[in-house]
């Protein structure tokens, strides 16, 4: 067998040494970029509007409420929390992780019209939605 086939063979793998390979590059990258760095996860959003509402919706299950941070500043909304990982389940280890975890930003810009200090937020089952009011019309 060549030495390429050997690279690619699934029962060649050691995860213990990707781990150790991954757990370096993380290392890495806290010494450039320091470990406050926002991670790559971005929970999905939906958004709604009519003509007196501006409605935001975004997935965030696994989260507390208590764990999230909304701000508004110069028309932007910014949204951010942390996700923690689960906890160690004895000797169990991870097979698949599909679910992200850590630090997370999303912003918004807000159109034009939009009263930025008037606004509720609300979360149930790990959804968090803003609703702005829209300014008044003028005739």
């Amino acid at each position: 067998m060549s030495a390429v086939a050997n690279i690619y063979n699934p029962n060649n793998v050691d995860l213990t040494e990707i781990k150790q390979r991954l757990a370096v590059l993380r290392r890495q990258r806290e010494k450039v970029f320091g470990k406050n760095i926002i991670s790559s996860w971005l929970p999905l959003s939906d958004i709604w509007e009519n003509e007196e509402i501006y409605l935001i919706s975004i997935e965030l299950p696994g989260i507390e409420f208590s764990d999230i941070c909304t701000d508004v500043r110069n028309g932007i909304l910014i949204v951010s929390g942390n996700k923690s990982e689960y906890p160690e389940l004895g000797k169990l280890s991870t097979v698949r992780r599909e679910s992200s975890h850590g630090q997370f930003q999303r912003t918004f810009k807000l159109p034009i019209g939009i009263e930025e200090d008037i606004y509720n937020r609300w979360f149930q089952d790990g959804v968090l939605t803003i609703c702005f009011e829209k300014q008044a019309s003028v005739p």
